[in-house]
C-alpha cells in the first residue's frame, strides 16, 4: 500500500522538481530576458499616450416656478403636496442638462469649434460625435451636482510641446462645453417663457373684460336695488367661494400652460386635471350645502339668502375672483417678461475647469508591472515548450535508432 502511494506521488514530485531544475538551468537565460524586458516595459510605459482631463462641476438650477411662485400659501400648499414640486423640479433640471450635454447640436458646435475632425482622425461627422462622446463624459454625483470632464491624449512618443497642447485644448474644450451648456439652457428657458407668456397675455386681456363687465352689472345693480347689507356669515361664503373659484381658475391657467409646455398624456398634465377636477368637486358641494368636509365653521347656503341679496352675492364673488385672478397674472407675467429678456447665467458653476497637470491615465507603475510579468511568463512558458519538444524530438530520435538497430 506504501509503495502503491509512493508511485502515485513520485510523477507529481519528479515533474515539480523536474520545473524548477528547468528554471535553474536556464536561470541566465532569465535573468538576461529580465533585464531586456524591464527595459522594454519602461520605454513602452514612457512612449504610450499620456490622457489629461479638465473638469467642471455645476449645479443645476432651481426651475423657476412661474406657475406657483405668488400663488397664496393656503393655495401652494396643497399642490405642492399632491406634485411634489421641489423633487420633480430638481430632477427635471438634471435631466435637461444631461440632455443637452449628450445632444449632437452640442457635439457638432464644439468639433466644428476645435477642428476635432482632423483631432480625431474622422471621416465623417457621425465618425467624430462618436470619438467626442468618448472623450467627454458626464456624471452625477449623489449630492446632485454634475461633473463635465474632457479627456484627451498625446501622441504616442511625444515631445513636451504636445503635451501642453493637449493640456490647453482639453482646458478650452471644456470651457467651450460648459459656457454652450448655459447658453442652450437659457435660450431654452427663454423661448419656455415666451411661450408661457403668450398663453397669459391672452388670460389677461379676457380678465381686463370680465372684471369691466362686472363692474358695469355691479353699478347698475346699485342703482336699481339700493345697497344691500350682508350678513357675516354670507360674506365668508363669498370669500370662500371666491377664493376656491380663483384657485379653480388659476388653476385651469397652469393647465392650459402646462398643455402647451409638455406632451399630451404627460404626468405634468395629468395631475393639474385631477387637482382641477376635486377642486369642482369642492365648489359643487359648498355651493349646494354651505359646506365642505375641510371646512372650519358652517356658512349660510344660498338658498337662504333673499334672491336679491344672492345677486349681489354673486356679482361680489364674481369680481373679488377676476380681482384675484388679475393679481396672479400680473405677477406671472411680470416673472416671465424678465425671464424673456434674462441675460445672465443660470446654471451655477462649483468648479470651474483648470489646465491639468497630472496624467488622468495611465498609471506608469501599474503598466511597468505588468508589462514585466507579462514578458517574465512568454520567457517561462517558453523554456516550458523548448524543453517538451527537444525531449520529444529526442525520444523520436532514439526510436529511430533502435529501429535502424533492429
Amino acid at each position: 500500500m506504501t509503495n502503491q502511494a509512493k508511485t502515485t506521488n513520485n510523477p507529481t514530485t519528479i515533474d515539480l522538481l523536474g520545473f524548477f531544475a528547468l528554471l535553474y538551468k536556464s536561470r541566465y537565460f532569465l535573468l538576461i530576458q529580465g533585464v531586456f524586458i524591464a527595459i522594454i516595459s519602461v520605454l513602452i510605459t514612457l512612449s504610450v499616450p499620456k490622457t489629461f482631463s479638465a473638469s467642471a462641476t455645476i449645479l443645476p438650477p432651481e426651475q423657476s416656478g412661474a406657475l406657483t411662485a405668488f400663488l397664496p400659501q393656503g393655495m401652494t400648499q396643497g399642490l405642492n403636496s399632491v406634485l411634489g414640486t421641489s423633487a420633480l423640479n430638481k430632477g427635471g433640471e438634471t435631466n435637461k442638462i444631461m440632455s443637452i450635454l449628450y445632444s449632437r447640436n452640442l457635439a457638432e458646435k464644439t468639433i466644428r469649434k476645435f477642428d476635432l475632425m482632423k483631432r480625431f482622425d474622422a471621416i465623417t461627422i457621425e465618425d467624430a460625435i462618436e470619438s467626442y462622446r468618448e472623450k467627454v463624459s458626464v456624471e452625477v454625483d449623489e449630492e446632485g451636482s454634475i461633473r463635465v470632464t474632457v479627456g484627451l491624449q498625446t501622441e504616442f512618443f511625444h515631445p513636451e510641446e504636445n503635451e501642453t497642447e493637449v493640456q490647453l485644448l482639453a482646458k478650452e474644450i471644456s470651457d467651450y462645453v460648459v459656457s454652450e451648456l448655459d447658453n442652450i439652457y437659457t435660450s431654452l428657458e427663454t423661448q419656455r417663457a415666451r411661450y408661457q407668456l403668450d398663453v397669459l397675455d391672452e388670460r389677461y386681456e379676457k380678465n381686463l373684460q370680465d372684471i369691466r363687465n362686472i363692474e358695469e352689472n355691479i353699478k347698475e345693480f346699485g342703482e336699481e336695488f339700493g345697497v344691500i347689507a350682508l350678513p357675516e356669515q354670507t360674506e365668508a361664503m363669498i370669500q370662500n367661494l371666491a377664493q376656491l373659484e380663483s384657485q379653480i381658475a388659476i388653476e385651469e391657467v397652469k393647465l392650459q400652460v402646462a398643455r402647451q409646455t409638455f406632451q399630451e398624456g404627460a404626468s405634468e398634465i395629468r395631475n393639474k386635471e385631477i387637482l382641477v377636477n376635486e377642486l369642482n368637486q369642492k365648489l359643487n358641494q359648498l355651493k349646494i350645502h354651505g359646506s365642505t368636509s375641510d371646512s372650519t365653521g358652517p356658512l349660510l347656503a344660498f338658498t337662504d339668502t333673499p334672491e336679491l341679496a344672492l345677486e349681489y352675492t354673486r356679482y361680489r364673488r364674481d369680481l373679488t375672483v377676476q380681482n384675484l385672478i388679475y393679481e396672479f397674472l400680473t405677477q406671472q407675467i411680470e416673472q416671465l417678461r424678465l425671464q424673456e429678456a434674462k441675460d445672465t447665467p443660470s446654471i451655477q458653476f462649483v468648479d470651474l475647469p483648470q489646465i491639468p497637470t497630472k496624467r488622468s491615465a495611465p498609471t506608469r507603475s501599474l503598466l511597468t508591472i505588468g508589462l514585466f510579468l507579462s514578458g517574465m511568463l512568454l520567457s517561462v512558458l517558453y523554456i516550458i515548450l523548448k524543453a517538451y519538444y527537444y525531449e520529444k524530438l529526442s525520444n523520436f530520435a532514439e526510436k529511430v535508432k533502435h529501429a535502424s538497430e533492429a
